[in-house]
């Protein structure tokens, strides 16, 4: 299990960099596009799917046995952020009154920035208390 890449995939700097970098530049250059393919496959089947992607990499991304497998779950989990962000404010734009959606938008995106700087923290302390009361 992928708990520390640097001790259990023998991963160094440059390694480390890319699995940080997998998922900025996969979900970077998606999502640009992602907008369109809402318009022409359904935004509610893009934000599923998005989803789907998204918690199945990121139980790759756990049991990863090698760096490689690692890196190649951080992509998938940039792919599927990148169906889950611009459907995801289309659709809550959708369901709220035009004089609420600024509001909406806003905290949609303060609470998804927040959740962006937190995440590798929160993500870090469950796997490591989750490793340490395992059985040797």
């Amino acid at each position: 299990m992928a708990s520390d890449p640097e001790h259990d995939l023998h991963a160094g700097r440059d390694g480390l960099q890319w699995v940080v970098s997998a998922y900025l530049l996969a979900s970077g250059t998606l999502m640009l596009g992602v907008g369109r393919l809402g318009d022409l496959f359904g935004r509610r089947r893009l934000l599923v799917a998005g989803l789907v992607v998204f918690g199945r990499s990121s139980s790759a991304r756990k049991l990863a046995p090698t760096l490689s497998v690692l890196v190649g779950a951080r992509v998938a989990q940039g792919a599927g952020a990148a169906l889950i962000m611009p459907v995801g404010l289309s659709l809550l734009n959708n369901v709220h009154p035009e004089e609420l959606r600024g509001r909406a938008t806003g905290w949609a995106l303060g609470i998804g920035g927040t959740a962006t700087a937190c995440g590798p923290f929160v993500d870090a302390a469950l796997t490591e208390s989750v490793s340490s009361s395992a059985p040797a």
